[in-house]
């Protein structure tokens, strides 16, 4: 067993300085922050706080919300796993890079952008309206980008500044 006992007081204070840092406009630079130290963990405890609250906000999604397997398509769909859940209350997508080893190698940190993904996407079923949805780590809008007919969400995009994609969206009343 190699666990370390848990420094409760350093998450809690980790855990404040990104609630901090998220609310207070300086999100851009504390994302880019975490992906740079990627090692120290603070990423890990924002993911968790980020998904946490917004489970507690949107219960309807996640305990009567339909669960949909996404298709992944490009040259590194193997590299990447997404499912939707929705409800009448609202949508959450996840896509989540898997097999970094091959993927990245120990070139790259995180596995963000252009020059990784390339054209690789997900493709979204017929039933999906809108042009966007919104980045539950970042509160950025990720564009729907329309190809051949089909509703596409490009990894490059929403792998940009982030190496996990949760998408939203909720009815126009609510907000995250």
């Amino acid at each position: 067993d190699n666990r370390r006992p848990v420094n409760y007081e350093l998450r809690r204070l980790l855990l404040t300085e990104l609630q901090t840092g998220f609310s207070s406009g300086e999100r851009n630079n504390l994302i880019r922050d975490m992906v740079d130290n990627i090692e120290d963990g603070r990423i890990k405890l924002y993911l968790t706080w980020r998904v946490i609250d917004f489970r507690r906000n949107q219960p309807e999604i996640f305990q009567q919300g339909r669960y949909l397997p996404l298709e992944v398509n490009g040259p590194l769909s193997e590299h990447i796993c997404a499912f939707a859940r929705y409800s009448e209350d609202g949508m959450i997508i996840a896509a989540v890079p898997r097999l970094l080893g091959t993927l990245l190698g120990s070139n790259h940190p995180a596995p963000l952008g252009d020059e990784v993904w390339g054209e690789t996407g997900i493709n979204l079923p017929e039933e999906f309206s809108g042009t966007g949805l919104t980045c539950l780590m970042t509160g950025d809008e990720r564009p729907v980008r329309e190809m051949d007919g089909e509703k596409w969400l490009l990894a490059a995009d929403i792998f940009s500044s982030f190496p996990v994609a949760l998408l939203y969206r909720l009815p126009l009343s609510e907000e995250v």
